[in-house]
């Protein structure tokens, strides 16, 4: 028997132990699903718009990333991150990819190929065939890229500030605008509040938050993407002219 941690790259960790402590990791992976399978419910439904049964695709969508999840718990990398909030979007993130590479390898062919066919203009369904897995193909190789850029910006961002975070205790203030900021969140309710500093704490330079953060969000609270623009919004407006131009919040359509 080996005791059964909390933590969402813990549990992914033991999962791929399923060999060794079969009965540990089924119990690790009933812990993960509930812990993730809200936000990558989140996820999904995205994905699925547009399709016949988009419900129930979603649905069927976070299953079978569950189970790939389960049968390649083994290739997670838990990386070096301390904080407790990012290693979980690390965790999301990793998900993520993963769904997204489902989506395409089994949900996506038909669909690409009926692309393909009207593209070529009555072209043969041979040359559909072979664009269709180099189209694919790129697709994930995007997928793996954009986890790892995320991963990256979350471990130099821990680097740089040491994993400090504007939270219900008063931090280190180290200037006047973080001062104003923290005096404005103490007025906010605590789901506006922690909406406010996980954006503020995840943004990056030239980019939209990312979607894992925003649905992780949504499922926590119970909110929707526009109350999110919204409370940010208003948040931004509160402080007014005294440091808005050093405030900047992008939030994914």
């Amino acid at each position: 028997m080996i005791a059964i941690k909390e933590e969402d790259d813990d549990l992914i960790e033991l999962i791929g132990l399923k060999d060794d402590f079969p009965d540990e990791a089924r119990e690790a992976y009933g812990k993960l699903f509930q812990s993730c399978w809200k936000p990558l419910f989140f996820m999904a439904k995205r994905m699925c718009e547009g399709r016949k049964n988009p419900q129930e695709d979603a649905e069927d969508l976070v299953m079978d990333t569950f189970n790939k999840v389960y049968e390649n718990a083994g290739s997670f990398k838990k990386r070096k991150l301390q904080d407790k909030q990012r290693r979980r979007y690390a965790v999301l993130s990793w998900l993520k990819t993963i769904m997204k590479n489902v989506f395409y390898d089994v949900y996506l062919d038909d669909e690409i190929k009926v692309r393909i066919k009207k593209e070529k203009n009555g072209g043969s369904d041979d040359s559909s065939e072979l664009i269709l897995p180099a189209k694919k193909k790129i697709l994930k190789d995007h997928f793996n890229d954009e986890h790892d850029d995320f991963i990256d910006e979350l471990e130099l961002e821990e680097n740089q500030k040491g994993s400090v975070e504007l939270n219900g205790t008063n931090p280190e203030v180290e200037s006047h605008n973080e001062k104003v900021v923290y005096e404005h969140l103490q007025k906010l309710s605590e789901r506006n509040a922690d909406i406010v500093r996980t954006v503020y704490n995840y943004y990056v330079e030239g980019k939209n938050t990312p979607t894992e953060v925003l649905d992780d969000l949504e499922s926590r609270w119970g909110t929707s993407r526009s109350n999110i623009r919204m409370i940010l919004k208003n948040f931004n407006d509160s402080i007014g002219q005294q440091i808005s131009s050093e405030i900047k919040l992008r939030v994914t359509k």
